[in-house]
């Protein structure tokens, strides 16, 4: 692949031929998860499992109902009791470790790229009082609910496709769930739902049994060479979505002197402004948003969940390339995505507009503590009130935190990037903070008296300024057999490693390359190389 800068040519070649696994290893077989009277499990009555979020209570528990019959044998128990009210979280999670041991273990762990597929049995409890097809059709995901941890604890959905399809008749079903070789190492599996408040569904149950989880080892395993993507690095704040299998992993940073403005109770008008230098393909990568969450409280990266009241202004590109605002807020909803009538972000949800790109400025002004001004890249704007009411949630108690940032929401969205080529906010006519990213800081990445990184990946894999003419070169995993990265003026001979630190960017890996640093002595040509354990060369 050729990418012309100037009189500079970089080109992407490979090392090896196709990658391929041998069966003579001793973790090529099969793995089963046993519920044995004596088994770990069933000695600490699954108290290995952990509920991990949600406003549904769970109890797991071991359980005699085995799906063979086997009296030496059980299962494991799950019941969620579902909330009352409408502005509850009707959400559950549980997550299993694979080694039994405790919750959030990581201690035993299986490599994705290893495995075809996962078979458990699942039993619906009749005596469940949540109609299931209530549970079964809409929510996230659409289906039973079940997924994979990621030894970051993301999580790694099975589309909603392959979701089991539970049966009301008091039943063992055999289930197959396929694996993405891409996905993270397991180290254990989630079982999931969240669903929109329906009345019916106040204080119900749902109990279901789970039995027999085995994980088939691909004993004909053969993984194409990783294919590199060389890209120019565009200047300004380069945020990656770079949590391993967590599609709602948030990613960005918090202002500093934007605490101390607030424009709740303030008679001059507050704007926030970002400029949006790249963004996600929104037909290839739909729902990868980029956002500004502002709360009444700070200290934490995921303020849309955590903190009780937010402001939520996400811009996203739809799959025609156009540009998408959409306002939300939540109040006096902590720990949820604030449902009902507390706002989401259901009800809150007050303004969506479409503009002609995403790309360009985006500004947000607020005055008279609740009238709102969205103005988009076009110039062209709309204006619009989120009532009294709700604005009373957001009198500051003792700062008003901006945070400026990124979401993938989509598993295939991860490891993708945007870019803010500037950010800034005025209260009235003063300046409290413009930043167009003109210098990286050798210490902190951005500057350490304007920024605080909120990042749920690590932050020198999630944020990167570019201050200067330079390349992305990056590749898809699985690359588990790389050795090495090399660069040469010339595709036969003179490969040197240059020394770059290889960045993980979740479902992928890649470096950052500078023309006046890495490429300084490659005035004519470049060639990037990635060597495997099985390389020709």
């Amino acid at each position: 692949m050729q990418k012309n800068h100037k009189k500079l040519r970089y080109y992407t070649a490979m090392a090896g031929a196709l990658l391929a696994l041998t069966t003579g290893s001793a973790l090529a077989q099969n793995v089963v998860l046993s519920f044995g009277t004596n088994s770990i499990f069933a000695t600490n009555n699954f108290t290995c499992t952990w509920h991990w979020w949600g406003g549904a209570g769970t109890t797991q528990e071991f359980s005699f109902y085995d799906a063979s019959s086997d009296a030496t044998s059980g299962s494991l128990k799950i019941t969620a009791t579902w909330p009352t009210g409408s502005g509850s979280d009707y959400q559950y999670s549980v997550g299993m470790p694979l080694s039994g041991v405790s919750a959030y273990d990581t201690s035993v762990t299986l490599n994705a790229l290893n495995y075809t597929n996962m078979e458990f049995d699942l039993m619906w409890d009749t005596n469940s009082t949540m109609n299931i097809t209530n549970h079964m059709v809409g929510g996230d995901p659409n289906g039973f609910g079940f997924g994979f941890v990621a030894t970051q604890y993301g999580q790694s959905w099975v589309p909603n496709g392959n979701q089991p399809v539970l049966l009301n008749d008091g039943q063992w079903h055999h289930y197959v769930v396929p694996i993405n070789p891409a996905w993270p190492v397991i180290p254990g599996v989630i079982f999931k739902k969240w669903m929109p408040y329906n009345a019916a569904n106040e204080g119900t149950t749902s109990i279901f049994y789970i039995d027999n989880v085995k994980f088939n080892f691909n004993t004909n395993l053969s993984v194409p060479r990783p294919q590199m993507v060389l890209q120019k690095a565009n200047k300004g704040l380069n945020i990656h979505a770079a949590q391993s299998g967590s599609q709602y992993q948030r990613n960005g940073l918090r202002s500093l002197p934007a605490d101390s403005h607030f424009w709740y109770g303030n008679t001059a008008p507050v704007t926030y402004s970002v400029t949006i230098g790249e963004f996600p393909n929104g037909a290839t990568y739909g729902g990868f948003q980029g956002h500004i969450f502002l709360s009444t409280d700070g200290g934490t990266t995921e303020p849309d969940w955590n903190n009780p009241s937010v402001i939520f202004v996400q811009f996203q590109q739809n799959g025609s390339g156009q540009g998408v605002c959409n306002f939300r807020f939540k109040t006096n909803s902590p720990n949820s995505n604030g449902q009902g009538t507390g706002g989401f972000f259901g009800t809150g949800a007050i303004m969506s507009k479409t503009w002609p790109s995403v790309i360009g400025t985006w500004s947000v002004t607020f005055t008279n503590n609740s009238f709102v001004t969205v103005v988009g890249p076009d110039g062209t704007g709309t204006n619009f009130d989120m009532g009294p009411d709700a604005a009373t949630w957001f009198q500051p108690l003792s700062v008003m935190a901006a945070y400026f940032g990124c979401q993938p929401n989509n598993p295939a969205n991860i490891g993708q990037k945007m870019v803010y080529s500037r950010i800034s906010m005025t209260d009235g006519s003063t300046t409290v903070f413009d930043d167009s990213f003109p210098l990286e800081d050798p210490f902190f990445e951005v500057d350490p008296t304007l920024w605080s990184p909120q990042c749920d990946a690590p932050s020198a894999a999630a944020l990167k300024v570019v201050d200067q003419d330079a390349y992305w070169v990056d590749w898809n995993k699985p690359d588990g057999f790389l050795t090495a990265f090399n660069i040469s003026s010339n595709v036969v001979s003179g490969w040197v490693d240059p020394g770059l630190s290889l960045i993980d960017f979740g479902t992928r890996r890649g470096i950052y390359a500078t023309v006046t640093n890495t490429l300084v002595d490659y005035q004519n040509a470049a060639y990037f190389k990635l060597v495997t354990t099985n390389s020709l060369h």
